[in-house]
């Protein structure tokens, strides 16, 4: 377990932890473990970071579906993968926060494409493209170029 795991787990056993700060800190975690294909290891994380989740902690529980709605397509449950993508988005559309909205598309993306329908799936990257260069942020506005030149 790497230092950055060691201080969540310990993180989420404290018991005067601020949950919020803890659930969306598990939630960015899942999303870089899942990224470098610990998949086991994200589904625990992202578990956790739900767990920890207040019930109005929007942001944490938009990620936690990102991660969620990727692990169930790579797992090949695409049914509940796109129902959980599309939750995220729906959290997403309620708030002005064009970061999480735009990975939160950029999750639904990935499932649309894993069940097959590219089409789709580019003009939600298009849709997450648009929203990361709204708030000028080129790393993430740079990943969705990247995912558009590759599926085209």
């Amino acid at each position: 377990m790497g230092p950055t795991r060691r201080v969540l787990a310990r993180a989420l056993t404290w018991p005067v932890t601020p949950l919020l700060q803890v659930a969306t800190t598990a939630a960015l975690l899942a999303t870089a473990v899942l990224a470098r294909g610990g998949d086991d290891e994200a589904w625990r994380i992202v578990d956790a970071g739900e767990a920890a989740a207040a019930a109005d902690d929007l942001s944490a529980h938009m990620l936690c579906r990102g991660v969620r709605a990727r692990l169930l397509a790579r797992r090949g449950e695409l049914p509940a993968a796109l129902r959980v993508s599309e939750e995220a988005v729906a959290l997403a559309a309620q708030t002005d926060w064009l970061m999480d909205h735009g990975d939160a598309l950029m999750a639904r993306a990935e499932v649309l494409d894993a069940g097959g329908d590219r089409a789709e799936a580019l003009a939600t990257v298009r849709d997450a493209l648009a929203r990361y260069e709204r708030k000028g942020c080129a790393p993430s506005a740079e990943r969705a170029h990247a995912l558009i030149h590759a599926w085209t």
